[in-house]
């Protein structure tokens, strides 16, 4: 007879989850996943897989509570209004987060060939949700006459943004990235 789990599962993908996302990938050893979560390394294997097979998981977990809920916002298909709800919503979170580590879906597509293909591959279809949703609602806006600018044109500048709001974040705090953020959400009421 199996022995009953001595921890919680979710609780530690949460934990691996929050490692992951502030260390990377190729800078965390199984020994030091081990030594965080408290977990022997028959335990971590058994539960989860390998360090690979836990990424992808806590990958999946940042994206579905973390990730998807942030783009809530943009399903409304409201044309900039929901790209501006979007924006602010997005603010708000990035903003208050106490995890300066960025995205994790941003740190896994930029993260080299260290980090597993099946990680990558999982990061490239979140990612694709956020463009896929900002296209549709700039070409609401662009049927709504309310975009003077080509759809095309306006997500890829969007995207460049965002990414550029995430490092700000990460590299020189919050503040400086409201800043920033307030501004380009005034300039996009101008598109």
């Amino acid at each position: 007879m199996a022995r009953p789990l001595s921890f919680d599962p979710e609780q530690k993908l949460d934990e691996a989850m929050q490692l992951f996302w502030r260390h990377g990938y190729a800078d965390l050893s199984v020994s030091f996943l081990t030594e965080q979560l408290k977990l022997n390394r028959f335990s971590l294997y058994k539960q989860f897989g390998n360090k690979e097979q836990l990424h992808y998981q806590a990958l999946e977990r940042y994206g579905e509570q973390l990730y998807l809920p942030l783009l809530d916002p943009l399903s409304h298909l409201q044309g900039k209004t929901s790209v501006l709800a979007y924006l602010k919503h997005f603010g708000h979170k990035i903003g208050a987060t106490a995890n300066p580590g960025g995205c994790m879906i941003n740190n896994t597509l930029l993260a080299g060939p260290s980090m597993p293909a099946s990680s990558k591959k999982l990061a490239i279809g979140l990612a694709q949700q956020l463009r896929q949703l900002l296209r549709q609602n700039f070409e609401v806006a662009s049927q709504q006459k309310d975009l003077s600018a080509s759809p095309v044109d306006c997500v890829n500048f969007t995207l460049m943004t965002i990414q550029a709001l995430l490092n700000t974040r990460k590299n020189l705090g919050p503040i400086l990235m409201q800043n920033n953020l307030h501004f380009f959400m005034l300039q996009i009421e101008n598109w």
